[in-house]
């Protein structure tokens, strides 16, 4: 997972430098370190779809 943030970061930030080098404006925020990354987060998945998730932090 951390590997995914790593390069999803990497990504946003030679987008960012491309706008910025460009002069446009990028209307995208930076990625936030996903929750599923962080140890003490527990989940139950509920149901899955190739594209969502959905999950409950209560049992």
């Amino acid at each position: 997972m951390k590997q995914g943030y790593a390069a999803a970061r990497k990504a946003w930030e030679a987008k960012a430098a491309s706008a910025k080098a460009t002069g446009t404006n990028l209307d995208e925020p930076a990625p936030e370190m996903p929750v599923f990354a962080v140890p003490a987060f527990r989940y139950h998945l509920i149901a899955q779809t190739p594209a969502y998730l959905l999950i409950s932090n209560q049992p």
